[in-house]
């Protein structure tokens, strides 16, 4: 292959300043063969590696808990993911659990809706549902 030319190397550079942080990280030096082998046996480099780790952080952090490191956390992380619309089974649940005797709480506490919604949709279904009952009212 031929020789890169100055152009290409500094346009380059540029480009990796402006798209990645560069993160400087001191581990033991006992630790060294050990990350080459492994990231060996995974078919990356050590970089790779650790992006993987990082990028897994990142996402179990995301679905689990709090940010990393105790960071406060950030409007952004504070917002609920929009959860999809019941499907009519489970609708269909809401109104034999509600004919049960459950409150519109706890039926919302068991299938993860809102209390609004499982109300509005065990409505909608008995009145477009007439077999589905009215069963005990006690809210």
């Amino acid at each position: 292959m031929g020789r890169i030319s100055r152009a290409k190397i500094e346009a380059t550079r540029k480009w990796n300043e402006k798209n990645y942080y560069r993160i400087a990280l001191t581990v033991p030096k006992a630790w060294e063969q050990r990350l080459k082998e492994h990231a060996k046996s995974k078919a990356t480099s050590v970089n790779g590696l650790l992006n993987a780790c990082i990028a897994g952080l990142l996402d179990s952090e995301k679905a689990e808990g709090p940010p990393i490191g105790g960071e406060q956390a950030t409007e952004e992380s504070e917002k609920k993911p929009k959860k999809k619309m019941p499907q009519p089974d489970e609708i269909k649940n809401f109104v034999r659990l509600r004919n049960g005797g459950k409150s519109y709480g706890e039926i919302a506490k068991i299938s993860g809706y809102s209390k609004s919604t499982v109300q509005k949709h065990v409505e909608r279904s008995r009145e477009s549902h007439p077999e589905y009952g009215a069963g005990p009212v006690t809210e």
